[in-house]
């Protein structure tokens, strides 16, 4: 256990940085005292009790020995969540669920700012922020059938547990970061400041945070780019994104004047999904307060303009005969569907100087491209040739949005002929990246380049890569070597492995080795202390082709003697992503159902992992009927809104197969020895 007491000092030093509220005079400080304990089995992570935070090991407890980098991160992420919560959840609360998002949407997006501030950089802000909550936000968000508002009408206590979700989370953080970005920094701080001092130890819901935010406004400044003849209404605005589902899509066309214009309207990642009857009935029509924010080629060292797009009319941005770039910080939360011509002026600019456009666009053209390709409104060839640059990316966020596109076609494409075709396309896109930074040696401040060298390994030797394969397993072959019986894999005197690599080299060795090398990970795994080791030699052992060792690490999950609640969603999760874990998985719950869920009943988070991980290799109409039908056979699981989810994923993914997986499959053909 350990203090943590944070003085007024500190606290305005916070304040300063735009983090929390502060007030003007000393005895304007909330002074906060406090304890973090960290407990061995947790299944909620952690918890902002106020008074005692409480956490699980692996995130509170700290060793540079075992931990890398991105472990670093994380740890860093979640106590500055909590942090943030001594202020949005426990200081002020919602009034009631409906409004959860105020809580851990804002804990959600103080933790990015204030683990960046802690660490004096703005990576996590710029860069990961947007891969791993904007755009994960997003991939939730598009599901239009299971999908619902931030702001959610909660009737029912069994609805509670469903709404602590990515849509709360991490929708609810981007929404505030555009929030932040379209009123300035200052002005979002005066309003936070009024609104926190005004409901301190007491309860609010969104509209005592937007009557803050908007005296904040009109006492402190004007709405950037606001033209139009009424005032600018800051509650539509906020409510536009709040209060109903999904996003918008801003399609961009060329007219024959030379202008740019611009239009909105729902984003459907299946164009036939409606929403759910509880959430048919939308007065706002699905129109959104949009600020369009946007660079040219022309002026793309220019600060960013911005224009409003607020209805059904069309909106004009400046005449450009060279690229525009809409959203180019990724302050928006909204896709853009370029023109033909718009398109390949940007993959143009990609290839031949991609750094001219920031890397935070870089990852969010191609999220937005492989997506709307997804969709069906674009052609796969536009994502599919942007990511030719790639070859010369050496940035995370790029390479992260990419790769998880193209684990998403893996999967697609996994038993067809034209997964050869795929694999040797991947291998010559990444192999470029991955020799430039192999034996890069990381230091302390260098977390992206330590992301992007674990992921790239990762997925190279995934794919059958064989100079990474041979890599891996000469590097492996030194810890048996090292380790006596009785040390821990974790102990540096073991294992001289980075950290980070660890998982793709344990992966490699089992999946290539013998059962030699299995055997060894599975005696360390039984006698490791350290819940963050523990977790990459699962995902090792998961890597394995044999059905009874798979069959095996299914017990040790959810039905072993020592298996933990806390540590079912990792493991299946890790078990979900390989080829024979997935395909196991499914009939492992089926087979095993009423014993799972009399264990689990009490942990509506750990039904919902074991549902969604289950089902999440599903890629045809026969798996989803199987699906609907052990729900229909089943009545407890009418109360579990990720089994609707699930549904339209695996419908969503057999439509691909019918329309998109034999272009798809011709590009990788035609392709595969053509990327550089």
């Amino acid at each position: 256990m350990s203090g943590v007491e944070l003085r007024c000092g500190d606290w305005r030093k916070l304040a300063r940085r735009g983090l929390f509220a502060r007030g003007d005079r000393d005895d304007d400080c909330i002074v906060i005292s406090r304890y973090m304990i960290a407990l061995p089995d947790f299944g909620a992570g952690a918890m902002e009790n106020w008074g005692l935070i409480t956490y699980r090991e692996k995130y509170v407890l700290y060793d540079h020995t075992i931990f890398s980098l991105k472990d670093r991160q994380r740890v860093t992420n979640v106590i500055a969540h909590e942090l943030a919560h001594m202020w949005f959840g426990d200081l002020v609360t919602m009034r009631w669920w409906d409004d959860i998002w105020l809580n851990e949407g804002f804990a959600t997006f103080m933790a990015s700012l204030g683990s960046d501030h802690i660490e004096n950089t703005t990576i996590r802000k710029d860069e990961i922020f947007i891969v791993e909550s904007i755009q994960r936000a997003m991939r939730s968000d598009q599901l239009i059938s299971s999908t619902h508002p931030l702001s959610t009408v909660i009737e029912r206590a069994n609805e509670v547990h469903e709404i602590f979700d990515v849509i709360s989370y991490n929708k609810g953080a981007a929404v505030l970061h555009m929030i932040r970005r379209t009123i300035g920094d200052d002005v979002f701080q005066a309003g936070l400041s009024a609104y926190l001092k005004r409901h301190s130890y007491g309860n609010a819901d969104r509209n005592d945070l937007w009557s803050s935010l908007s005296s904040a406004l009109a006492q402190n400044g004007s709405i950037p780019g606001w033209d139009e003849e009424k005032p600018f209404d800051f509650a539509a605005f906020a409510n536009s994104w709040t209060k109903q589902l999904g996003y918008p899509v801003i399609t961009v066309a060329r007219t024959p004047d030379g202008a740019v214009a611009v239009r909105q309207e729902l984003f459907k990642l299946s164009k036939t999904a409606v929403a759910s009857d509880r959430f048919r009935s939308n007065p706002l029509h699905y129109l959104w307060k949009i600020p369009i924010l946007y660079r040219t080629g022309q002026e793309f060292e220019t600060d960013t303009a911005l224009k409003w797009l607020s209805d059904t009319k069309e909106v004009r941005l400046l005449p450009s005969d060279s690229w525009v770039l809409i959203n180019p910080l990724v302050d928006g939360f909204y896709r853009v569907e370029y023109d033909q011509r718009t398109w390949d002026l940007l993959i143009d600019q990609l290839m031949l100087e991609h750094e001219t456009i920031p890397v935070s666009a870089r990852s969010q053209l191609l999220d937005d491209a492989f997506t709307l390709a997804e969709s069906g409104r674009i052609n796969y060839n536009v994502p599919l040739k942007m990511s030719h640059y790639l070859t010369e990316e050496n940035d995370y966020a790029p390479w992260a949005t990419a790769l998880a596109h193209f684990e998403r076609i893996e999967l697609l494409l996994r038993t067809k002929a034209s997964y050869g075709d795929l694999q040797q396309f991947l291998i010559n896109l990444l192999t470029p990246t991955y020799n430039r930074i192999w034996n890069v040696t990381i230091t302390d401040n260098q977390l992206l380049l330590e992301n992007l060298q674990s992921l790239l390994v990762g997925r190279l030797c995934s794919l059958g890569h064989q100079p990474c394969i041979e890599r891996a397993k000469l590097l492996f072959s030194v810890v048996p070597a090292n380790c006596l019986p009785e040390m821990h894999i974790s102990s540096p005197f073991c294992n001289v492995i980075s950290p980070s690599l660890r998982p793709a080299i344990y992966c490699a060795a089992v999946e290539h080795g013998t059962r030699d090398e299995w055997d060894f990970l599975l005696g360390k795994y039984i006698i490791e202390p350290y819940s963050i080791e523990l977790d990459r030699l699962f995902a090792g052992l998961a890597c394995s082709r044999k059905q009874w060792k798979i069959s095996y690490l299914l017990d040790d999950a959810l039905l072993g003697d020592n298996s933990r609640p806390q540590d079912v969603k990792g493991k299946l999760f890790e078990l979900s992503k390989k080829p024979l874990g997935g395909r196991m998985l499914w009939d492992y719950v089926r087979t095993n159902w009423n014993v799972l869920f009399a264990r689990y009943k009490q942990m509506p988070g750990t039904i919902q992992a074991i549902l969604q991980f289950s089902t999440e290799s599903f890629t045809t109409d026969f798996e989803a009927d199987q699906l609907s039908t052990f729900r229909n056979e089943h009545p407890e699981l009418a109360v579990y809104a990720i089994v609707d989810r699930q549904l339209e994923t695996a419908r969503n993914r057999a439509n691909w197969l019918k329309l998109h997986s034999r272009a798809v499959a011709l590009y990788f053909k035609t392709n595969k020895d053509r990327i550089v």
